[in-house]
């Protein structure tokens, strides 16, 4: 007799209604279906193995996510680091950012493992191109492998761009006391020469992140951070701003200037350079607080800092992880020798959204205050120099790592990140698992090669959404919203690889459709008809 389970051309609302009767051999049929061809059985093997890896990993009782004070790397308690649920919904689409996110050095994690994955799909591809073709190579062996590693480097440029572009929610901190104010003090907008973001939306990611107040320090202008305070005033779903800029200076570094928004709209900056900057920004600004970007400083740019009564360091920096362990310990010791503030921060400029670092300040009754009270207390707080009132807040671990552990950075941060995981973002995993496999069973039943199919959906979500994020950057600079022109050659390049992604993903389906017509007009069944999709 034949088996309705192996009948082809089957919609999905009659598999289902089959599919319970005489459930065991029906079961048997689906494994059927995955173990006839080699192919599949890895496929099934590999997942099978992530799934359990991951889920081995993360049962283990090591807390690599913290949240840890930046100072000792020390547990803190009076702030909780959660992970969105909307975040966790998308984890394994997301998986690859945050496993490059969560490394000591975000900046060689980036650098390290696109290398390897370009590496391990061109070995790959060359290796399947050449076994078809009983390993001789000849001009359309050799077209092949090039088209297909040229896929996957479209492949690889799209996940970037969507992984810098579209903002998911994930980790936010949550004060357990009710006189913590979790701050951000280094953020950049449209004002930035080489941001790509606007006021509001940087103030909006800030607020979903846990933070209740927010500095905009943008490069060399005033205009960024006062106009963003502005902002704030009139937006009361948004944090408290406290204005500053970042400023640079050739042979010293850079250093981040806050004050209130009326003395700060006052500041002549076009005269910083006649004496050292600290005392003649306090002069402008005698409630304003002066503190300086550690990842390029040495011995003795530090003593010139002190020398000049800088009012603080920062000890961890999402923009620039890579700090030294003896630039750390000689920071740490000079704040506490000198009294001064100790912080952390962001240097956030549009790109991804995962950000590791808050600045926790204790200000008694903190919850009875307005917003542009608690802004002004954290300023105070800089001020004052109060580092009692201080506690920089970070995700992991942020420093610089050693040549082995940048070279093998896949393998190392993808345990790390396995570490990592939440049971929420745990089960998200196993639920995507079920879900694909379900699905690829049907796929397989009606004729189609999920492979094919699952790519050219992801394709086509992706793509979308990069070519929107990108064209929103083109209009923000057309619009004069974003004045620089970084803004328009990073949409512009976002657009194009969007398109293209969407184009191919046309392709792969109108190959999937010339694929399953012959198929699916075919009169013969039975279990040699099927494995042939």
């Amino acid at each position: 007799m034949e088996n309705p389970i192996l009948k082809t051309g089957t919609g999905f609302s009659e598999f289902c209604t089959i599919m319970p009767k005489k459930s065991f051999s029906k079961l048997i049929t689906i494994w059927s279906i995955w173990l006839h061809k080699p192919n599949r059985r890895l496929a099934l093997i590999l997942a099978s193995a992530v799934l359990i890896f991951l889920t081995l990993t993360a049962a283990l009782p090591i807390d690599v996510v913290g949240p840890f004070d930046a100072r000792t790397h020390e547990p803190v308690d009076s702030v909780l680091v959660k992970f969105s649920p909307a975040g966790a919904i998308l984890e394994p689409i997301t998986a690859l950012s945050h496993i490059i996110a969560g490394a000591p050095d975000m900046l060689v994690a980036f650098i390290s493992i696109p290398i390897w994955i370009i590496c391990i799909i061109a070995c790959t591809i060359t290796i399947i191109q050449l076994y078809r073709n009983h390993w001789r190579l000849n001009w359309p062996t050799a077209l092949r492998i090039s088209l297909g590693i040229d896929f996957w480097l479209l492949f690889l440029a799209l996940y970037a761009m969507f992984a810098l572009l579209v903002h998911i929610p994930n980790f936010q901190a949550v004060p357990q006391d009710a006189n913590i104010v979790l701050a951000e003090l280094q953020t950049h907008t449209f004002g930035s020469h080489d941001a790509l973001i606007s006021a509001r939306d940087c103030l909006r990611w800030h607020g979903r992140r846990g933070c209740s107040v927010v500095a905009v320090t943008d490069h060399e202008l005033l205009d960024g951070g006062l106009e963003s305070a502005s902002l704030a005033e009139s937006d009361n779903s948004l944090p408290a701003v406290i204005p500053g800029v970042e400023i640079g200076f050739s042979k010293l570094g850079h250093v981040i200037a806050l004050a209130p928004k009326e003395q700060l709209a006052q500041l002549p900056l076009a005269e910083r350079n006649h004496r050292p900057f600290p005392p003649w920004f306090h002069q402008h600004c005698p409630q304003g607080a002066a503190l300086a970007l550690s990842y390029s400083l040495n011995s003795k740019k530090i003593e010139r800092f002190v020398n000049m009564e800088i009012d603080g360091f920062s000890i961890a920096n999402d923009g620039h992880p890579g700090f030294p362990h003896s630039l750390q310990k000689e920071i740490l010791n000079t704040t506490n020798k000198h009294n001064l503030s100790l912080v952390v921060w962001t240097d956030w400029h549009g790109y991804t959204a995962i950000l590791r670092t808050w600045t926790a300040f204790h200000i008694p009754d903190a919850n009875s205050l307005s917003r542009n009270q608690r802004a002004a207390a954290v300023l105070d707080i800089l001020r004052r120099r109060d580092q009692s009132s201080i506690t920089p807040i970070a995700i992991g671990q942020m420093k610089q790592v050693s040549l082995a552990r940048a070279v093998f950075a896949p393998f190392v941060e993808t345990v790390i990140y396995a570490l990592s995981l939440s049971p929420s973002r745990l089960l998200a995993w196993w639920v995507w698992g079920i879900a694909l496999f379900v699905i690829s069973t049907w796929l397989l039943y009606i004729g189609i090669h999920p492979g094919q199919f699952i790519i050219a959906v992801t394709l086509t979500l992706m793509g979308t959404a990069v070519w929107l994020k990108g064209l929103k950057l083109i209009i923000a600079h057309i619009s004069g919203q974003a004045p620089y022109s970084y803004p328009l050659y990073f949409g512009s390049t976002a657009l194009a690889i969007g398109i293209a992604s969407v184009i191919t993903a046309i392709l792969i389906f109108l190959l999937i459709f010339r694929q399953i017509r012959p198929f699916c007009n075919k009169n013969t069944s039975g279990f040699s008809t099927l494995t042939k999709a």
